[in-house]
């Protein structure tokens, strides 16, 4: 599928690349494959009606931006000894150990997580990785995790120690996308495709970031591209409730899981996004699991957090 994307584009793209290549001083630009779009760096007014003159069928727009959900502050009890050894509440709530007895599901597949990176190093995720990285954000050529967010989230998801993880035998490789700001539409297309190459095929995306545009659409090729390969997306609908008509984009994606957040009480919680999706009135969430007073991975490990940039 790659190879008919990639010619695909390569033509669609081609006279519009041969005038940006063309313009001087050269503008830093990238195209991409898994959706038909060329980013272009720092480019004036004039450059814009330049690359408006040619005929066809496209669009010139500024990029969309992403934003993080802040995180709950950190659990407070004792760690050491409350959660030495009890599976956490929201593990049991969805009843995942009586899944890993019954039918010996305890995630024997990868997941990757777009978001602020991942710490190789913490104790409850060092096990499983499966050596996969890409950083789009800043480039960099070994994992970490300058916030926190993505390390809590896969630990969430795969954690091996302290009950935390509901995949504890899944391994994990991790694209950061993400940084203390949020991030760019560029970069999470950037981590989109690379996902697509990633060989063997990936099982299952993790994503727990928003668009701050409900009815953006930009996300939609890297949806329909990883789904047509069998990569399920899954993403958090957002924390913007309790009204409705707040389900978060790319979360309120047709295609996608979209997951909203309930608490310990197993009742929906108060931050939770809810739908109808305001552009099409499509029911979200699918799928809603445990979001407050998580224990997060960053408080059961003392060590080094790989912290770099913002």
């Amino acid at each position: 599928m790659q190879t008919l994307l990639k010619k695909f584009t390569s033509q669609a793209q081609s006279r519009l690349l041969s005038k940006i290549s063309l313009i001087k001083p050269k503008l830093k630009f990238t195209p991409f494959y898994i959706s038909n779009v060329i980013f272009v760096e720092n480019v004036s007014f004039d450059v814009i009606d330049y690359l408006a003159a040619p005929p066809g069928d496209f669009l010139i727009r500024e990029p969309e931006t992403v934003v993080l959900d802040q995180m709950d502050p950190p659990h407070t009890g004792n760690i050491s000894s409350s959660f030495d050894t009890q599976t956490q509440w929201g593990v049991s709530i969805i009843e995942a150990p009586a899944v890993w007895e019954a039918y010996g599901l305890s995630g024997k597949e990868i997941i990757i997580a777009i978001d602020t990176g991942v710490n190789k190093d913490h104790e409850a995720l060092r096990d499983n990785f499966a050596g996969g990285w890409l950083d789009t954000r800043y480039g960099s050529k070994e994992p970490y995790d300058n916030l926190g967010h993505g390390t809590w989230t896969m630990g969430i998801a795969r954690g091996k120690t302290l009950g935390i993880g509901v995949a504890p035998n899944a391994t994990w490789i991790a694209c950061k996308g993400l940084g203390l700001r949020g991030g760019s539409e560029e970069s999470l297309i950037a981590c989109g495709q690379g996902i697509l190459d990633q060989r063997p095929l990936l099982h299952i995306v993790n994503n727990s970031w928003k668009s701050e545009n409900k009815t953006a659409r930009y996300f939609d090729d890297v949806i329909a591209h990883w789904r047509a390969v069998g990569i399920i997306p899954v993403f958090g609908i957002g924390n913007s409730g309790p009204e409705c008509v707040t389900a978060d984009y790319p979360g309120n994606h047709y295609s996608v899981i979209g997951v909203g957040s309930i608490d310990s009480m197993d009742s929906v919680a108060g931050t939770s996004s809810r739908g109808p999706v305001i552009h099409s009135g499509l029911i979200k969430p699918d799928i809603s699991a445990p979001g407050e007073e998580i224990l997060p991975s960053s408080h059961v490990f003392q060590g080094s957090s790989n912290e770099k940039w913002n």
